[in-house]
Parts: structure tokens; sequence; C-alpha cells
């Protein structure tokens, strides 16, 4: 008989996930776009316009792209594919 197919007197270590600077960054990236919209007052003025519309506008459609360059780089961070 061999010894290979006996238990092991300990149970396997959990599973850690490391904390690095990429995940961080990800993370800081993700949250970018949130936090630049939360400012609304600086941004919803009626006296700043720009090709005869508010700036309110602007600044929230410049996001959309904005937003897709920060996922895309929180994505090419965490490695192109979710990691468990």
């Amino acid at each position: 008989m061999s010894e290979s197919s006996a238990a092991p007197d300990h149970p396997p270590d959990p599973i850690q996930v490391p904390r690095s600077g990429r995940r961080w960054a990800a993370a800081v990236c993700l949250a970018v776009p949130v936090v630049a919209l939360l400012g609304v007052p600086w941004y919803a003025g009626t006296d700043v316009h720009l090709a005869g519309v508010r700036l309110f506008y602007w600044y929230q459609f410049a996001w959309v792209p904005g937003s897709v360059v920060f996922m895309v780089a929180a994505y090419l961070l965490r490695g192109g594919r979710d990691r468990e």
C-alpha cells in the first residue's frame, strides 16, 4: 500500500489574495470617474458655455469616453482576466 492515498494530518492553507500595487492602481482607475463626477457644484454653473452648450453637459459627456479609458486601464492592470 502506498501512503499517498492517506489523508493529510493538517488541513490545506487558505488561499491568500495578495494586495499588490497593481490591484490598488486598478481600484484607483475605477474610482477616478466616480469621484470626478461627484463635484457637481464645480461644473454645474449656468454662466460657462462651450459652443452654446452649458459646461455641465460637456463635462459629463467627456467622462463617457474618459471612463472607458480608465476601465481599460484597470482591466489591463489586473492582467486582462478575472483572478479567483
